[in-house]
C-alpha cells in the first residue's frame, strides 16, 4: 500500500517540476500570434502596468519623414547579451513590432511588425545610440505612447515608454488681395498714397501654425518693431478657422500710404509651426504706376530764328510706366522726329525729339510739351515755352495817307511811309529810287524823317520807283516798289491846260 503511494508522490514532483521549468522559459519561446493573445480571461487586464514605473521619453516627428524611437538596451556584463526587444502602443496588449535574437549570434535576428499597424515602415536600428525603432513614413495616426519591453540573457527585463509626437506640416500658403484674388509674383500695381492690404491665407498644420509678414527680410508683426517698417504697417491680425488641422489661418496686413519708394519691396508671409517642420512662405513683389514728376524742355534757351531748324528735346522723369510725349504748338499737335524711354526702373524716363522751325507768324506763341501716363491720365503734365521769334524786317511802302497817287502835279510835296515789322527792330532803313540809294539832300527837297521819306515840290524827273529796305541783326529786306507819277501842266491857248503822264 505504501509504494504505491510512493510512486504516485514522486511522479508529482516531477509534474511540478516540468512546470516550473516551462514557466520559466516562456518569454524565449518563439513569437506568434498565439503567445501574445491573452484570451478573454485577461480582457480586463492594464497592459501598462508593468510600465507603469518606467521612464517616458518624448520624440518628435514631422508627418511624412521618419520617427525615431529609442529604446536603450545596453549591457554591463560581457556575457550578457539581448534575447527579446519587443514593443508595444498605447493600451494594445499585444506587440506590435518584436526583435528576437534567440537564434544565435550567427543567424539574423528576426524581425516581426503588425501588418496592420506598421506593415513595412518599421525596422529596429541597433545602428543609433541608443538603439531604436525607426518608422519610415510617419503618418499622423503613428501618434501614440510606445513601450519598449528588453528582455536579457541574464540582466533583469527593462522597459521604457516612449511618447511620440506627430507634426502636421503647413500643406499651402497663398496670399490674396481686397478682392480675394490670389496674388501669385506680384501685387498691385498700386498708386502713390493708396492704402492697399494683403491677406495670407494658411492651410493645414498641426499644432495650428504662427503666421508672420515679412518686408524686404524685417518682420512687421513683431511687437518692437523698428519705427522704419511701422511706418508701412497699420495692423497685422492673425486669426484661424477651426481647430482641426486642414484649416485655415488668416493674417491681413494693412499698408500704409504707399511711397515711390515701395516701388519692388518684397512682402513675404511664413507660416511655420514646428522647428523639425519645414517653414512654408509666399511672397509678392509691390507694383505701382505714378505720374511724371518733371518735365524739361531743352534748346529752346532764348529766342528763336525764323526759317532756321532747331532739335528742341522734352523729357519727363519719374513717371512709371514711362510717360507719352507729345508736341503741341498754338494748340495743333506737331510730330517728334524720335522717342526713346529708359529701361531703368530706378530712374524712368522718356525723351521726344521735335524737328521745330518757326515763322514771324509764331512770335508769341505757346509751345507745349505734353507728357502722359496712360494708366494715370489725371497725372498729365505739361511744360510750355512762349516762343520768341527773331525775323529779318518785313517791308512795305505806303504814300501818305492824304495823298492821291493818281493826282500827283509837278510842284506837290510827296512823301511815302516804310512800314517795317521786324524782330529785333531794324538798324537801318534806307531809301531808293529806281534802284539807287537815295541821300538826304534838303536843298533837293529830298528829306528823311525816321521812316518816312519827303519829296518837296516833286518835278517830272523824280517820276520813278521808290522802295524802302531795312536790316537788323537777322537780315536786310527791301520792299516792293511804288510806282510815283508826275502830272505837268501843258498851256494851251484859249483851253484848259492838259495834264500829261510821264
Amino acid at each position: 500500500m505504501v509504494r504505491p503511494v510512493t510512486y504516485i508522490h514522486c511522479v508529482s514532483l516531477a509534474a511540478v517540476t516540468t512546470i516550473i521549468v516551462i514557466i520559466l522559459s516562456l518569454p524565449r519561446l518563439s513569437l506568434s500570434h498565439d503567445i501574445y493573445d491573452d484570451g478573454e480571461d485577461n480582457e480586463e487586464a492594464d497592459p501598462n502596468e508593468e510600465f507603469k514605473n518606467s521612464p517616458m521619453t518624448p520624440a518628435v516627428a514631422v508627418s511624412g519623414s521618419v520617427s525615431i524611437l529609442p529604446c536603450n538596451i545596453s549591457i554591463s556584463q560581457s556575457d550578457d547579451s539581448v534575447q527579446l526587444v519587443l514593443w508595444y502602443r498605447d493600451h494594445v496588449p499585444t506587440p506590435i513590432f518584436s526583435y528576437d535574437t534567440r537564434s544565435g549570434v550567427y543567424s539574423r535576428p528576426k524581425e516581426w511588425a503588425d501588418p496592420l499597424i506598421l506593415g513595412e515602415r518599421a525596422h529596429f536600428s541597433m545602428s543609433t545610440l541608443p538603439a531604436a525603432l525607426v518608422l519610415n513614413q510617419t503618418r499622423r495616426s503613428d501618434q501614440a505612447v510606445y513601450r519598449c519591453r528588453v528582455d536579457y540573457k541574464r540582466r533583469t527585463t527593462t522597459h521604457a515608454r516612449i511618447n511620440l509626437t506627430v507634426i502636421e506640416p503647413v500643406e499651402s500658403v497663398r496670399i490674396v488681395d481686397e478682392s480675394g484674388i490670389e496674388v501669385v509674383g506680384v501685387a498691385g500695381p498700386y498708386t502713390v498714397g493708396e492704402r492697399p492690404s494683403l491677406t495670407c491665407q494658411v492651410l493645414g498644420g498641426d499644432p495650428p501654425p504662427t503666421v508672420t509678414w515679412w518686408k524686404n527680410g524685417h518682420h512687421l508683426d513683431s511687437p518692437n518693431q523698428a519705427s522704419p517698417n511701422e511706418a508701412h504697417v497699420t495692423s497685422a491680425i492673425s486669426t484661424r478657422v477651426g481647430d482641426e488641422p486642414g484649416s485655415v489661418a488668416v493674417n491681413t496686413i494693412h499698408l500704409r500710404a504707399l511711397k515711390k519708394e515701395d516701388l519692388r519691396s518684397t512682402y513675404t508671409c511664413k507660416a511655420d509651426n514646428h522647428e523639425l517642420a519645414p517653414t512654408k512662405e509666399a511672397a509678392v513683389e509691390l507694383d505701382m504706376n505714378y505720374g511724371p514728376e518733371r518735365v524739361e524742355v531743352r534748346g529752346l534757351d532764348g529766342p528763336v530764328s525764323a526759317g532756321r531748324q532747331y532739335q528742341v528735346v522734352c523729357e519727363a522723369k519719374g513717371s512709371r510706366p514711362p510717360a507719352t510725349l507729345t508736341w503741341w504748338l498754338n494748340g495743333h499737335m506737331k510730330k517728334g522726329v524720335s522717342q526713346m524711354t529708359s529701361r531703368d526702373v530706378n530712374d524712368p524716363w522718356t525723351s521726344s525729339t521735335l524737328e521745330l522751325v518757326v515763322s514771324p507768324q509764331d512770335e508769341g506763341s505757346k509751345l507745349v510739351c505734353r507728357a502722359e501716363n496712360r494708366e494715370l491720365p489725371a497725372k498729365t503734365m505739361e511744360s510750355t515755352h512762349q516762343l520768341q521769334v527773331l525775323y529779318s524786317p518785313e517791308v512795305q511802302v505806303a504814300a501818305g495817307s492824304s495823298l492821291d497817287l493818281n493826282n500827283i502835279k509837278e510842284g506837290d510835296d510827296v512823301y511815302f511811309d516804310c512800314h517795317i515789322k521786324a524782330r529785333p527792330d531794324a538798324l537801318k532803313i534806307s531809301w531808293s529810287f529806281n534802284g539807287v540809294e537815295m541821300h538826304q539832300n534838303v536843298s533837293a527837297g529830298v528829306m528823311v524823317v525816321g521812316r518816312s521819306l519827303v519829296l518837296q515840290k516833286v518835278s517830272r524827273k523824280q517820276a520813278g520807283n521808290y522802295t524802302c529796305a531795312a536790316t537788323n541783326t537777322q537780315g536786310a529786306n527791301t520792299s516792293s516798289p511804288i510806282l510815283l507819277s508826275v502830272k505837268c501842266e501843258s498851256m494851251v491857248e484859249n483851253q484848259p491846260s492838259s495834264v500829261l503822264y510821264f
